[in-house]
């Protein structure tokens, strides 16, 4: 699904999406979404997800973005698991130094 990228340049002769920097709340949580899902779901690293959004969805983001946007979104496979109790059976060890 190859889809064209929209970029604007600015007068700083950097390129932007057309909404920049007044991007609506629900398409940024649509690519909060999106980038999350790449990351998480099919496992891709962050500048995997970055090449796959672009490729696949036209969607122009940087590396740090993309980063944010993954950490924006929170779900029960990526949430950080509680440490286990202790072992009762094992003896805490107790070094002295001198």
């Amino acid at each position: 699904m190859d889809r064209p990228l929209v970029v604007v340049r600015r007068v700083d002769g950097r390129l932007y999406p057309p909404t920049w920097p007044h991007t609506p709340p629900e398409v940024v949580r649509h690519l909060q979404a999106l980038a999350h899902r790449l990351h998480c779901g099919e496992g891709l690293s962050y500048r995997a997800t970055q090449r796959a959004m672009m490729e696949r969805y036209g969607e122009r983001r940087s590396v740090g973005q993309v980063w944010k946007d993954i950490q924006a979104v929170k779900c029960h496979d990526c949430a950080p698991r509680p440490a286990p109790p202790p072992d009762p059976r094992q003896k805490a060890q107790v070094i002295a130094w001198r």
